[in-house]
């Protein structure tokens, strides 16, 4: 598939930081800066320091990284793009991706835009999908459409109508394909997003953490979890791909931010909802934050605004704040048959930031990152005008900004739909495989603590975090995620190194402590030799020879469970989880938006 990079590389935050501590090294100052920057006791305080070095050693981005407006040619370069996929190629789905980088691009009324539209509605035409290509054709006709190619226009709502009559919608065939995941255990009757089996224990050894009440088994689905915060990464071209609100792909049929390049919204209503929670206090500086920053500072933008976005004021949000029991407070406290934005919050905030163990580089390159946002967002954005009209006002969104720039690197979760695989890595990664597009903040599936050799795997499914079993859990024992350091794929020491840099904690694991050994260096034994072979057919997305494996593949688990770790078990495993994603998933876009017949672009 299509991906949009940037033709010129630009700087990122962390060159940024890291040239600051570079000049600092150079003048022989890191340890008096230092010094200074602890002194500094609030998060505020210390991001405000961080900004007055960085523009005394001129090291802030320039004006032409942080907004690119709209620009005719380039909205004509991505639709020439896109009609070689559509025309040549047949590739619907890259096409569809240049088609809506190009509406972004095109200026308001233009005929670039209309042009946008039109061609979307071919490619919707040919798809199946004629509610979607009717639309267009209407946005097409209302934004200026050229009246000379008017009557191909009219021939294809014709043509659509006519073949509407005659078979369904591919909208309304792939809703009744939707798989609609379930817990396997009656809910907790508070927390029905989680099974009535699991509870919330705290401890000396493991902090705050939950554990199974009875005994769980490979293919459970124990936790579905939708996010607090949420927000479309700027990678693969996610950006023109799926709603900035709701996150949802709409199979790209997207409508363009009038004001930047970078924002699609699935219907008017998310537009004005999205404007309002946070796109406006973004718009201006949306590019700077997409090239700039990585998902962690993203979602830190987009969770500090949600935050003051929900009160009528930033003194209720304050009162909050301080109302939150730290050491105490979780997902576990609320009720959330009757979930507010504003309870929902409370859990957020008490997340870990393990603060007091990040070293004072740590703090300081975090706190270069939160002084480059803000300097986006005070200099080049409303927000000081609309959102934050005091001192007082500034000084609570930098602390909360910095709190959740430390909280959100241990505790906030990637979202990801399966989509094809790079040709180069399908024999790792199978013919279709996850594909991040955006990050959220989950209070309840941040309480599961890593092991290096866990027993339960988080797959996503749209928005959502869904925690599936995939070894044999006993009553009472302890629910484990992995934080990306596994013991099949990493040494020990790779893993600690991962685990000690991100996490700030020393993994104390069943596969840490007895040392357990690499996938590659397992003995393979014959009853997963041919079962191997399934991994490609599963992941070409064959779904009814995936149900049936699935369910072989789980009961190997089970009856394996006291041999791990062994290459058995962890080959069953993975192709456990091949299963779980193709059967869970909707199917990739690719599958789903294709040509059922031809017709030109304009």
């Amino acid at each position: 598939m299509f991906i949009y990079k940037c033709e010129i590389m630009q700087k990122e935050a962390y060159d940024y930081s890291d040239d600051l501590v570079k000049q600092l090294t150079s003048e022989k100052k890191v340890i008096e800066v230092s010094k200074e920057f602890i002194q500094q006791t609030d998060g505020s305080d210390k991001i405000l320091f961080s900004l007055d070095l960085l523009k005394q050693k001129n090291l802030l981005p320039p004006v032409s990284h942080i907004f690119v407006p709209k620009n005719d040619s380039t909205s004509l370069a991505a639709r020439n793009q896109g009609n070689q996929f559509f025309i040549k190629d047949k590739d619907y789905l890259s096409a569809l991706s240049c088609y809506n980088r190009s509406i972004c691009f095109a200026g308001n009324d233009s005929e670039n835009l209309a042009i946008g539209y039109a061609n979307r509605s071919a490619i919707y035409l040919n798809a199946g999908f004629y509610a979607f290509c009717l639309e267009n054709i209407e946005l097409a006709l209302k934004h200026n459409y050229p009246d000379k190619l008017k009557p191909k226009l009219v021939q294809r709502k014709e043509e659509c109508l006519r073949l509407m009559s005659l078979n369904e919608d591919s909208f309304e065939k792939f809703k009744k394909e939707k798989c609609n995941v379930k817990l396997s255990y009656p809910p907790n009757e508070r927390m029905p997003i989680m099974i009535k089996g699991l509870e919330y224990v705290t401890s000396d050894k493991f902090g705050r953490h939950i554990r199974a009440k009875h005994d769980l088994y490979p293919g459970d689905v124990i936790i579905i979890e939708k996010p607090f915060s949420k927000c479309i990464q700027s990678l693969n071209g996610s950006e023109y791909q799926r709603c900035a609100n709701c996150l949802e792909s709409n199979y790209l049929n997207l409508l363009p931010c009038d004001h930047c390049t970078r924002a699609m919204f699935c219907s008017e209503t998310c537009r004005n909802e999205g404007w309002k929670r946070f796109h406006k206090f973004e718009c201006k500086v949306i590019d700077g934050i997409f090239s700039l920053f990585n998902k962690i500072m993203v979602i830190t933008i987009r969770t500090t605004i949600y935050a003051f976005t929900m009160f009528n004021s930033p003194c209720e949000l304050e009162e909050l704040i301080n109302q939150v029991n730290l050491e105490t407070e979780s997902a576990f406290d609320l009720d959330y048959t009757q979930l507010s934005e504003e309870k929902h919050f409370r859990a957020i905030y008490a997340l870990a930031t393990n603060e007091s163990d990040r070293s004072v580089s740590d703090l300081f390159q975090r706190a270069n990152l939160c002084a480059i946002a803000w300097y986006l967002l005070k200099d080049f954005s409303n927000i000081l005008s609309e959102l934050l009209k005091t001192k007082d006002n500034e000084k609570l969104f930098l602390d909360l900004m910095f709190r959740i720039c430390q909280a959100s690197a241990v505790n906030y979760h990637s979202l990801s739909s399966m989509a094809k695989t790079d040709p180069l890595l399908v024999d790792i990664e199978g013919f279709y495989s996850p594909k991040q597009f955006g990050s959220g903040s989950f209070a309840l599936c941040s309480l599961l603590n890593h092991s290096c050799a866990p027993n339960v795997v988080r797959v996503g499914d749209g928005v959502y975090n869904v925690v599936i079993v995939n070894r044999c859990i006993k009553k009472g024992d302890q629910i484990f995620d992995n934080y990306g350091a596994h013991h099949c794929l990493e040494t020990l020491y790779e893993r600690h190194k991962l685990l000690h840099d991100q996490y700030i904690f020393e993994c104390q694991c069943e596969a840490c402590l007895k040392d357990y050994p690499l996938f590659k260096n397992m003995t393979m034994k014959h009853s997963t030799a041919t079962a191997m072979t399934d991994s490609y057919q599963i992941t070409n997305y064959d779904k009814e020879f995936a149900e049936k494996k699935f369910v072989e593949y789980k009961k190997n688990l089970v009856k394996l469970n006291d041999k791990y770790p062994c290459f058995d078990v962890s080959a069953y495993q993975e192709l456990f989880l091949a299963c779980v994603r193709v059967l869970m998933h909707d199917m990739p876009l690719e599958f789903q938006i294709k040509p059922q017949k031809m017709d030109k672009a304009l």
